[in-house]
């Protein structure tokens, strides 16, 4: 776990996004903080958000090829 908390500082500390699996594995104890306390885990995760990869999150519109053909 120590390496877990170190990774995610340095990633922080110089400008990068952690991944979901990161915040997952450090979410029970961002819950017991005492600024967190009366939280659920929907308003904690938006406040971290910013701080988040978001991979996996976009939309398709479907495979067409107007582009290529105008």
């Amino acid at each position: 776990m120590k390496n877990v908390l170190k990774n995610i500082q340095y990633r922080i500390q110089n400008n990068k996004r952690i991944s979901i699996r990161q915040y997952n594995s450090i979410i029970k104890f961002i819950e017991r903080e005492k600024e967190f306390k009366n939280s659920d885990r929907d308003q904690i995760y938006r406040f971290f958000e910013p701080l988040i990869e978001q991979k996996g999150r976009f939309e398709t519109y479907g495979n067409t090829l107007t582009e290529h053909l105008r």
